[in-house]
């Protein structure tokens, strides 16, 4: 079996085995015939990868700052995959985004392979493909996670631990401390100025956005129960609010659903799932009152905008994945056992239920803080 076997990060679990039983080997081979190199004296040229997850992208554009400014003049190639690729739009100026087709592995090495580069950092903490990427860049000094368990930093010059104690960001900024860089930018998102032209008309500023869909290998355990969706809208509609449904074109059917039984309890709804690119759903996200989401790549994108976020943590903790926005109130699950997820996918033999423990009411009353703390509305709650 070839390398092109290898799996991409968000695959089933077939490709998951791949990347565990074939990757492995692959990388302790590569890495067991390269010299080790120390930090270049010069960097003109750095290449960053992170292949998955929207919500990453999003966190990584703080230590792309960072990097900014410690070396000044500095190109910089992101290398994102087929589905965090979505974010270029919102990624600021200064650095230059690459699509990886994950699922084929030898286009993707081809294309990286094109460049070469002073510095290349890997970003991801656990998949193999992303190491054996970095593994057969052409660059002159490589740094990247050793992650309990993962078996994948052999190929790396120098290596920092992934560490379950802090959150997601600080684990990125660490990386960057290897290059001696003063790690502590906050993320940053561009929107661009016509993001609204395919909008359909609608008074944002009177409507809350709800995001009920997460993504990944854990969405199950990661969604807020269908009820409670609708009480909190039937609650926001007495304050004379509509409710915007927000998803991807896979959606679509799961939002119509929630509308008409959100409009059956007289509220006002629409679904704006799979009408819009990622831009314009940061524009309504943007000029929206508020927005409610559960832990998902449209949680980091709203709160990094400066939206209003009411951010419901369930299996992940806020600690380890919170949003980084100003204006962002998670709301957590008391149950024993919540917050076990921390690399995306581990979901224990018999999950508690995280997220049925969240009530309307927590959700709600932080809704009503956030549009408080602006000022730029009468309360919802009469």
């Amino acid at each position: 079996m070839g390398i092109g076997s290898v799996a991409s990060p968000r695959s089933g679990p077939l490709a998951k085995s791949l990347d565990w039983y074939l990757g492995i080997p692959l990388v302790f081979l590569l890495g067991l015939f390269r010299r080790k190199r120390t930090q270049l004296a010069a960097v003109r040229r750095i290449g960053v990868l992170k292949t998955a997850g929207i919500g990453d992208a999003v966190l990584l554009t703080g230590p792309l700052r960072d990097l900014r400014k410690k070396f000044p003049g500095v190109e910089l190639f992101l290398f994102l995959g087929d589905e965090n690729y979505h974010v270029t739009p919102l990624i600021p100026e200064g650095v230059e985004v690459i699509k990886l087709p994950v699922k084929r592995p030898l286009t993707s090495i081809r294309i990286i392979r094109h460049f070469e580069f002073d510095v290349f950092i890997d970003f991801g903490p656990w998949p193999r493909i992303n190491a054996l990427y970095t593994a057969l860049a052409r660059s002159r000094y490589k740094i990247g996670f050793t992650t309990r368990g993962q078996y994948r930093h052999y190929a790396y010059d120098e290596i920092v631990r992934h560490s379950f104690d802090v959150h997601e960001l600080e684990n990125y900024r660490n990386l960057l401390r290897l290059l001696g860089a003063d790690a502590g930018s906050v993320p940053e998102l561009r929107l661009p100025s016509d993001a609204l032209s395919g909008v359909p008309p609608i008074n944002l500023k009177r409507s809350i956005v709800f995001h009920p869909w997460p993504g990944g290998a854990a969405r199950v355990q990661k969604m807020w129960p269908e009820s409670r969706w609708i009480e909190l809208g039937r609650l926001l509609n007495d304050g004379g609010l509509e409710i915007l449904i927000t998803g991807a074109g896979s959606d679509c059917e799961a939002s119509a659903d929630l509308v008409r039984k959100l409009r059956s309890q007289g509220c006002q709804a629409r679904s704006l799932a799979g009408e819009l690119s990622l831009a314009e759903t940061a524009a309504v996200l943007r000029n929206a009152q508020a927005v409610v989401s559960v832990d998902t790549g449209i949680m980091h994108v709203a709160s990094v905008l400066g939206s209003r976020v009411v951010a419901l943590h369930g299996p992940t903790s806020p600690e380890r994945w919170g949003a980084a926005g100003p204006l962002t109130i998670p709301v957590t699950s008391e149950v024993e056992g919540c917050g076990y997820i921390n690399l995306g996918f581990e979901v224990p033999r018999d999950p508690p239920p995280c997220m049925e423990n969240i009530t309307v009411g927590a959700v709600h009353e932080a809704l009503r803080k956030l549009i408080d703390r602006g000022k730029r509305i009468r309360r919802v709650v009469p």
